[in-house]
């Protein structure tokens, strides 16, 4: 998730890259943590890399490949 995190800033803060707008998509996480992405938090990243256009790229940990569909 660190990794997501500094990714996303790095995109950010890069003149050459910033139009993208990342956005991130990471699990939720163990319950006794408050690390991670709620479910409707995970929508609302998806929404918005999907239909919104808003976000032109998606930065994701392996829950993306654990059944989502992103397409």
């Amino acid at each position: 998730r660190a990794l997501v995190d500094a990714l996303k800033k790095w995109i950010e803060e890069n003149s050459e890259l910033s139009f993208l707008n990342p956005g991130i998509l990471t699990g939720r996480g163990k319950t006794n943590q408050n690390t991670g992405m709620t479910l409707p938090a995970q929508k609302c990243a998806l929404d918005a890399f999907r239909t919104d256009g808003d976000k032109k790229i998606l930065i994701a940990t392996s829950v993306a490949d654990e059944g989502i569909d992103i397409a």
